[in-house]
């Protein structure tokens, strides 16, 4: 052997001796997302997975060459960036990155709209559960689907207390939907405590001071979402909270809410009383338009003192026999997702299958569905 030889190795063998334990090993790798977060006109945050605690940075901007970035040397496994100053409905590509590699090509996600716009699409689906699958059919079409933001009814995976159930059920069939899309979920009763519901997504907590449930405006739209699980009983925080909450916002154009248990259902659970008893007085006296839930896993339209109520568990889960009561307009059990169309004055609800058939249509003015007719409280279905 050389000396320059010699030399060599002892040089290669000090800085491997310098070099912190693992380096070289394996580089970073993504285990989870990246996926929008919170999304609002002038902001968003992007949260991705790794296998290995390392720094964080986004690459962004209007073009593919980006020409932005934001950071944050901090080591850690869960990553979660908000990019700030976005122009109102821009599209912009990213990147994200994690010790010092690209872990991601270049995706785009579109800014948030303001009260300015009144033309916008979301869809509303729910019940995925154990089916990754059936999910995954639901999630390839509404990838397909012109949407800016996705409402989800809950019961996200089979078991939310396994932190092991979130990637194979939720997280990886949402995959290339969530990278783009922003997700806003309710919490289900197979999300169990909903701790790690609470860990994996950042939720608009400003006006209820809880993630659990929250609102927040898109476009000219105001939504609010209940959680199912903690106490709404009249007097409580969460009741307390949504009262103020469309007091404060009747008079926006449009209202929707969503929350896991079905006030009107006729499927397999049917309706939840305490819901439909509690919150539905509140639904009417505030004007909201539309309620999405989810628990049964079909689709029912019902509507009841000039609310249209909306079942859309449809999102993969075995499905459940759909069934009919006098508030019902339509039902079927098909997988499925809600498409909502917003224009000027006009709102334009669509489920559509898997298979892009068109399972139901119903048209509404933020007006209009409140008059089409007032029906009294049910009184012979059965009490379940």
């Amino acid at each position: 052997m050389t000396h320059s030889t010699k030399h060599s190795i002892r040089n290669a063998a000090l800085i491997l001796a310098l070099l912190p334990p693992g380096a070289f090993l394996h580089a970073v790798s993504l285990t989870r997302g990246p996926y929008l977060q919170n999304l609002q006109p002038s902001r968003v945050t992007i949260v991705w997975k790794t296998d290995m605690a390392s720094d964080s940075e986004i690459v962004y901007g209007p073009a593919s060459s980006y020409g932005f970035k934001i950071g944050d040397p901090s080591t850690v496994t869960q990553h979660a960036l908000t990019i700030p100053n976005l122009a109102k409905s821009q599209t912009y590509h990213y990147k994200v990155k994690s010790g010092g590699a690209a872990l991601t090509g270049d995706l785009t996600f579109r800014a948030g709209k303001d009260s300015t716009f009144t033309s916008f699409t979301f869809a509303a689906m729910g019940d995925h559960r154990s089916s990754p699958p059936a999910h995954l059919a639901i999630a390839q079409r509404v990838r397909l689907t012109d949407l800016e933001l996705i409402l989800d009814t809950g019961d996200l995976t089979n078991d939310g207390n396994k932190a092991s159930n979130w990637d194979p059920q939720f997280f990886t069939p949402e995959k290339d939907v969530m990278s783009r899309i922003c997700l806003f979920p309710s919490i289900g009763n197979h999300d169990g405590t909903a701790q790690n519901y609470l860990d994996y997504f950042v939720l608009p907590a400003q006006s209820s001071g809880s993630e659990r449930y929250y609102s927040f405006d898109y476009a000219n739209a105001h939504y609010v979402v209940i959680d199912s699980y903690s106490n709404f009983s009249q007097g409580s925080a969460q009741h307390n909270w949504l009262v103020r909450d469309l007091e404060v916002n009747k008079n926006k154009p449009w209202l929707f809410a969503m929350m896991h248990n079905p006030p009107y259902s006729s499927s397999s659970h049917g309706s939840d009383l305490p819901t439909r008893n509690t919150l539905c007085p509140l639904f009417e006296a505030g004007g909201v338009d539309v309620v999405f839930s989810g628990h049964d896993h079909d689709y029912e339209r019902s509507l009841v003192n000039g609310v249209l109520y909306i079942v859309t568990g449809g999102g993969g889960a075995p499905l459940y026999k759909s069934g009919r009561n006098s508030w019902t307009q339509f039902s079927s059990s098909q997988h499925h997702f809600t498409v909502v169309n917003v224009d000027n004055t006009t709102c334009a609800i669509q489920a559509v299958a898997s298979d892009g058939a068109v399972i139901d249509a119903v048209s509404l003015s933020p007006s209009g569905v409140r008059e089409w007719h007032r029906e009294a409280d049910n009184k012979t279905e059965t009490e379940r």
